[in-house]
């Protein structure tokens, strides 16, 4: 065996049970990442009157009853979520669930509170994955009744539709690695939920996998290869929650209510958002039961938006993981230590798990990278001063420019964008051309700005003010904070 392998060769190689060496980072990237692949009808759906049954709570409501006058308005803005008549009242105690009390805390729940009477029924009507019927009558769908593992999964009738993402056929590869792994044997997969609407800028899906009397991972999908995946992750930049943080927490929820096992939380670039933030908001019944929640490479959340008193209820529980050169994983704010693992790829490759090196020896951890590249935290640093300069609503119709260029290149899929390389400014600068003239001027100031702000930098007070490095004795940026294992 090599000294560092990835991660279908760590899938390849560890023969250790969950009893031998115990589920760790590694193993959550793992099953994260098969989340990207389309159940295709074979993984049973989560069923909707599990979600009706659900008590879906608003921490930190002024009248602690959780679901009462405001809180039960417009279903309209969570798609794919049940009716009306599913919510109901009494799910918090008295007082404030999680010990958030005063202005924080109702500003808190009056940003959650937007959409709650849509909470429920995650998969009522839009909330089928855009595939299942499909598949199902061509035969990929099980009949036995039994949850299934990784190998039922192995259907090459199904594949055409099951793979999809930046790198699809990394992905089949970690399916068969998963398949013939002992130490993954015997996971199995149930309670799917997926939501994808267009119109609404909203992409969701979530999988369970249980190993029965141990545990039950929640994995949460990262942006898939659509244009409405990514446009959602950028409406994160002045909407605040957006529709599948909403329906995360939804889902944490009803299989909390369906799993007797303690609960780990994980995903990749927007699904770690995702379990981050269910985790964040969830009852402290259900946060007793979360051994740990993991983000790989995941965006943070706008400054503030997130009670300190939530994360504290839950710091020492959150495993937070980049990319010595990550984009993704330093935008916005997510007070914890970030851990900095190893990868061989080069610029926005290093998102990828696939380029994640990992240690087969001992622990079978990640490999430590040390700190985190002066180009990362450079670009990361011009971002969030960038995006401090505006306003929610001038970061909306940013944000809407940026998109309209897009639109106007003809791209479909974020992989015409993401590997067109230095082209893509050129099919972007050549789109803006043809936008109308508030969009376009917009887009332009708006780059302008950020081009400016990056030729200035700001990186040793950025990094204090995130918590990625600390500031020394002679009060220069120093070490960085949190290990990487």
């Amino acid at each position: 065996m090599s000294s560092v392998v990835n991660l279908v060769e760590y899938l390849g190689t560890e023969m250790r049970s969950f009893d031998e060496l115990p589920f760790g980072a590694v193993d959550s990237a793992a099953l994260a990442e098969l989340a990207m692949a389309n159940p295709c009808g074979i993984v049973p759906m989560l069923p909707g009157d599990a979600v009706e049954a659900a008590c879906v709570p608003f921490a930190g409501a002024a009248d602690g009853a959780g679901f009462a006058g405001d809180a039960a308005v417009d279903s309209a803005e969570v798609v794919g979520i049940a009716d009306a008549t599913s919510t109901r009242a009494g799910c918090l105690p008295e007082g404030d669930s999680v010990g958030v009390g005063g202005d924080a805390a109702r500003a808190d729940a009056a940003k959650v509170r937007r959409g709650a009477k849509g909470l429920l029924g995650l998969l009522r009507g839009r909330g089928l994955p855009r595939r299942a019927e499909a598949d199902d009558a061509d035969g990929c769908a099980l009949t036995d009744g039994d949850a299934p593992g990784f190998r039922d999964l192995l259907r090459a009738e199904c594949f055409p539709g099951m793979f999809e993402g930046l790198q699809p056929d990394k992905l089949k590869e970690a399916l068969y690695a998963l398949a013939a792994s002992p130490r993954f044997r015997s996971v199995r997969l149930r309670d799917a939920a997926s939501v994808f609407d267009e119109e609404r800028q909203n992409q969701f899906f979530a999988v369970t996998y249980v190993v029965p009397g141990r545990f039950a991972y929640l994995a949460f999908r990262g942006t898939d290869t659509s244009i409405t995946g990514w446009r959602e992750n950028f409406n994160m930049i002045y909407d605040y929650p957006v529709p599948a943080q909403k329906q995360a927490l939804a889902y944490l929820l009803a299989v909390a209510g369906r799993v007797d096992e303690p609960l780990y939380l994980g995903g990749h670039s927007k699904g770690g958002n995702l379990a981050l933030y269910a985790a964040l908001m969830a009852p402290p019944e259900v946060q007793r039961r979360i051994l740990r929640v993991y983000t790989h490479d995941a965006p943070g959340f706008r400054r503030d938006a997130i009670a300190q008193k939530r994360w504290e209820a839950l710091r020492d529980r959150i495993y937070r993981m980049a990319p010595q050169e990550s984009t993704v994983g330093l935008l916005m704010d997510t007070p914890v230590p970030l851990h900095v693992v190893h990868s061989t790829g080069v610029g926005i490759m290093q998102h990828s798990l696939h380029t994640w090196e990992v240690n087969p020896e001992g622990d079978g951890a990640f490999v430590d990278a040390g700190s985190l590249a002066d180009g990362a935290l450079s670009s990361a640093a011009s971002m969030a001063v960038w995006l401090d300069q505006y306003s929610d609503e001038e970061a909306r119709k940013i944000v809407e420019s940026l998109f309209a260029a897009i639109e106007a290149s003809g791209a479909h899929e974020s992989t015409e964008l993401l590997m067109g390389g230095v082209k893509t400014i050129g099919y972007i600068a050549q789109a803006a051309r043809t936008m109308d003239v508030p969009h376009r001027d917009t887009l332009v100031a708006a780059l302008a700005k950020l081009a400016e702000i990056a030729a200035r930098g700001a990186v040793g007070d950025f990094a204090v003010s995130v918590g990625l490095r600390k500031r020394d004795d002679e009060g220069d940026p120093d070490a960085l904070v949190g290990g990487a294992t």
